[in-house]
């Protein structure tokens, strides 16, 4: 568990988008079924509490090309479904922001907070449910899968760019995401992160770093740790 001291120098929030932001986990379980029914793929999809606990006994699930083998797909099938995906998951499946996520972008953007995205999604699929709230991140701090292969996304890279960026020491930066990898990615940079406990795959307990199990939770999670940085900010 993070100290208080180490949250309250927190300057900037960097943020994974599905499963944090965007409520997307049943509309992904859903163009598995769509497409192994369309294709004669014989798959298991499971329920939304079936694939987090995949995800929480260690079955990778991220990038999307993992999604899809977690689902049954053979990697040929995987790879195939991965560019389907990205050609047409944001026009065929409605995602939703989860409730407050505006307010909330809106209220850190009020105190000067910088903002990123670190999301292995692709743009398309981020764009139309963020709407007018994707100006309030850091144009250079947005960082997604659009020109990386099913693999070459990686978010340690993207959380070390960030930092470059803003120039701000990792130890100043929270980044906020709702897998076991992410906390990887948090680690492998020396970045502060925040677990989501209602997305894809992180438990509400047994855990060494903050949970939030709901998004107001998280952002008085946020709000507590930038406080009592507002004295000793480093201008970016």
């Amino acid at each position: 568990m993070l100290k208080a001291p180490e949250l309250s120098a927190i300057h900037a929030v960097l943020f994974d988008v599905d499963g944090v932001l965007l409520d997307s986990l049943s509309a992904h379980l859903q163009i598995c079924r769509d497409l192994g029914r369309r294709w004669g793929v014989p798959v298991n999809v499971p329920d939304e509490e079936g694939i987090r606990a995949l995800a929480r006994g260690g079955t990778k699930i991220s990038p999307q090309s993992a999604f899809f083998r977690a689902t049954g797909f053979s990697a040929a099938d995987a790879t195939r479904a991965e560019a389907h995906y990205r050609a047409h998951f944001a026009a065929e499946y409605a995602t939703t922001l989860y409730p407050g996520v505006h307010e909330m972008l809106a209220s850190l953007q009020l105190r000067g907070v910088p903002m990123g995205i670190v999301s292995a999604n692709v743009m398309d699929n981020i764009v139309g449910p963020l709407g007018a709230s994707l100006a309030r991140f850091d144009p250079r701090c947005t960082f997604t899968a659009d020109g990386h292969g099913s693999d070459g996304f990686q978010k340690r890279d993207a959380i070390l760019a960030a930092l470059q960026v803003w120039h701000l020491p990792a130890e100043q930066v929270i980044f906020v995401g709702d897998q076991l990898t992410d906390y990887a990615a948090a680690q492998a940079t020396g970045v502060a992160f925040v677990g989501t406990s209602y997305g894809w795959a992180i438990a509400s307990d047994g855990n060494t770093f903050p949970i939030a199990n709901n998004l107001a939770e998280l952002e008085a999670i946020l709000r507590a740790a930038n406080h009592c940085s507002d004295q000793k900010r480093t201008p970016i």
